[in-house]
């Protein structure tokens, strides 16, 4: 064979690769696009998880400071009637007001919190869905992929090695 006639059989063989991938369509490219997205939901995902334990160590620090302004306040409020003088009692109720409003921020902050463990467990739900989706299609546009690939599979690895012989 002449050069003219490896070039000439190089371009047919080409083209007929073309068109099998082609009878691929888009396929690939939107495997790849929900990998990418499945990934990156699932990066969201832990993001959010680790957010989510960071407010529950948070919260369980919040707890143990308000049982320990509960006992503060409780001692307080005891010692009230153990009072010898004004002063005494004056700097008892100062302390019974501190631990108050100790109290009522600790309570503020907890409501916060859980708020936000809320709406973070809602984002959680949400990006669970969308991974679900994500893998659904995954499973269904492989399967077509697969589906186009096998009748042309033969064909393609056949052209593929002709061309690896024409080149070489």
């Amino acid at each position: 064979m002449t050069i003219m006639d490896n070039l000439i059989s190089l371009a047919m063989i080409d083209e007929e690769i073309k068109e099998i991938e082609s009878s691929k369509g888009d396929l690939p490219l939107r495997i790849e696009k929900l990998e990418n997205e499945k990934k990156d939901i699932n990066g969201s995902k832990k993001t959010l998880n680790d957010q989510l334990k960071e407010l529950s160590d948070k919260q369980n620090k919040l707890n143990r400071n308000k049982e320990d302004s509960d006992i503060s306040l409780e001692k307080s409020k005891d010692q009230l009637y153990l009072v010898r003088n004004n002063r005494e009692y004056d700097a008892l109720n100062t302390e019974i007001d501190i631990a108050k409003e100790n109290l009522f921020k600790i309570s503020e902050e907890l409501l916060a919190i859980n708020e936000k463990k809320e709406e973070i467990e809602e984002q959680i739900k949400l990006n669970e869905s969308n991974i679900n989706e994500c893998s659904e299609k995954l499973v269904k546009y492989n399967a077509q992929l697969k589906n186009v690939m096998s009748t042309d599979e033969k064909e393609y690895k056949k052209l593929i090695s002709q061309k690896e012989k024409l080149i070489d």
